[in-house]
């Protein structure tokens, strides 16, 4: 009797056990703990104007079929006819800031800009990757990896590829590329417990390069058979090296109303122009370029541009007024040289 009793209740406490951690499966995989709304993402300018929002990141497919979505500039532009060539905005823009510019900007599209990098604050590692693959061999590919290491600190790292092959003056090769880009940034955002203080910091780099074609020889088109067509430029490319440091940290001395802010950038450009078979005509005279100086058959010009600038100032908001209070100093140091 006794032994029947212990098997009962031996019984009983296995069915007890088995249904409590059924239970317990059950709703830990019903459950979900992370998802879009435990990823945000937030930028600095709207903290520093007092509006700190957390947006969920996009987790629709749009817009993948335009372009003009593929880069970090969504502005309507006009460029060479490939992806990753030099572009100009269409739209008139006014100028960003004051004072001196380098004014080499063609490829500022396919460029992170510092100032409008997106900072997330996540509960579990995020990542994201964006692929799009376009005609002859046209590819935009970008990855970002980002995790909170504390609640108020989060840091992040993000890669992008630019490519395509060539789509007139085609050689023989079966990859004939004109167009190398790879670009990186490294970001993070702190936030202390009070949330009186934050701090934005990033480290943007881009490597572009884009072969030269000049344009098809007139004479040369063909409807059906325009990539044999002869261009004017065989070996020339241009080469843009970009890095930038910043930072921007933002303390609150009486909430909104009143709050003190200093942002640091520094940064260099490197512009290289290089054309190692200058096309002449029967009486020396180029056959592309409007006027040459010298009589060589190549050129190698080269601008090297540095800058760092400090803002500081004053700023506060209210449901009534707005006022920002900005003293700043920039420092630029340009260089250019041409070697043949």
């Amino acid at each position: 009797m006794k032994s029947k009793l212990l098997a009962v209740i031996w019984l009983l406490v296995g069915l007890a056990g088995a249904q409590q951690a059924q239970s317990q499966i059950v709703d830990d995989t019903t459950k979900v703990l992370y998802s879009p709304r435990t990823t945000l993402q937030l930028f600095e300018n709207d903290v520093l104007e007092g509006r700190y929002l957390l947006q969920r990141i996009d987790t629709s497919i749009n817009n993948m079929h335009n372009e003009r979505f593929w880069y970090h500039d969504t502005a309507h532009y006009q460029h060479l006819g490939n992806v990753g060539t030099a572009s100009k905005a269409i739209l008139f823009r006014a100028p960003n800031k004051i004072g001196a510019r380098l004014g080499k900007n063609v490829f500022d599209r396919y460029a992170y800009d510092p100032h409008r990098v997106n900072y997330y604050n996540t509960r579990s590692p995020y990542s994201h990757i964006f692929y799009v693959q376009g005609q002859r061999g046209e590819q935009v590919f970008e990855a970002t990896h980002t995790r909170n290491i504390t609640p108020g600190w989060n840091a992040g790292v993000a890669y992008q590829i630019i490519s395509g092959n060539r789509q007139i003056g085609v050689s023989n090769l079966r990859r004939d590329g004109y167009l190398s880009s790879q670009a990186v940034k490294a970001f993070t955002h702190y936030r202390s417990e009070n949330e009186k203080y934050d701090l934005f910091a990033n480290f943007t780099h881009l490597n572009h390069e884009q072969i030269e074609f000049g344009g098809i020889i007139p004479g040369e088109a063909n409807r059906f058979l325009f990539q044999q067509a002869l261009t004017y430029l065989n070996q020339a490319s241009t080469r843009e090296f970009r890095s930038n440091y910043h930072l921007m940290h933002i303390y609150k001395l009486a909430g909104e109303n009143l709050k003190l802010f200093h942002s640091f950038d520094w940064g260099r450009q490197r512009d290289i122009f290089q054309d190692d078979a200058i096309q002449r005509q029967n009486n020396g005279e180029p056959v592309f370029y409007p006027r040459v100086l010298t009589p060589l058959t190549r050129t190698d010009d080269r601008t090297a541009y540095r800058e760092m600038e400090n803002v500081a100032g004053v700023t506060g908001n209210n449901k009534l007024s707005f006022y920002k209070l900005t003293p700043s100093s920039v420092t630029p140091n340009s260089t250019t040289e041409c070697l043949a």
